[in-house]
């Protein structure tokens, strides 16, 4: 992930202020206060041919997914397109989409842990706290698209 990051960075140097990430490297840096991110309220977006590749999302408490209110989407990175309206943050602390367009299956739970959408189908993998320091961990996989008749009949499979 730091190869990608060397990307986003900058050759130049402010009028005013601290030097720029430099794409040859930075010497002498304070880890208590220089780092590489924002400090308002926007997400890091990261893109080649200026579409959206990937994104840690900034603060958002208080998300919508579906029928559950205040979810908190604060800090995820998404990784791929989230174009759909209705898959358009990532869910989990890593989710990854591939065109996802649904929201169903999704459960509070599924913050600590991978999210992953491609079209009608939403697969988790993650820790699912059962409390008093109980965690399971946790395969979870919907598809709400009607019309797929039997072909998901065996949707979890373990291949030795």
């Amino acid at each position: 992930m730091l190869g990608a990051l060397a990307i986003l960075v900058s050759t130049s140097t402010q009028a005013q202020g601290p030097a720029d990430w430099n794409t040859a490297g930075n010497f002498g840096l304070n880890p208590v206060n220089s780092f590489l991110g924002t400090t308002n309220g926007v997400p890091i977006n990261f893109r080649t041919n200026n579409i959206l590749r990937m994104r840690l999302t900034e603060s958002l408490p208080g998300q919508v997914i579906g029928s559950y209110i205040n979810e908190n989407l604060s800090g995820n990175l998404g990784i791929g397109a989230f174009t759909s309206p209705n898959v358009s943050q990532p869910f989990s602390l890593l989710h990854l989409d591939n065109g996802g367009v649904q929201f169903s299956g999704y459960r509070p739970w599924f913050r600590p842990g991978m999210t992953v959408t491609n079209g009608s189908d939403l697969g988790w993998i993650g820790l699912k706290n059962e409390g008093d320091d109980l965690n399971h961990l946790t395969l979870a996989w919907a598809d709400n698209t009607a019309g797929d008749g039997d072909k998901h009949t065996h949707p979890i499979q373990c291949v030795a």
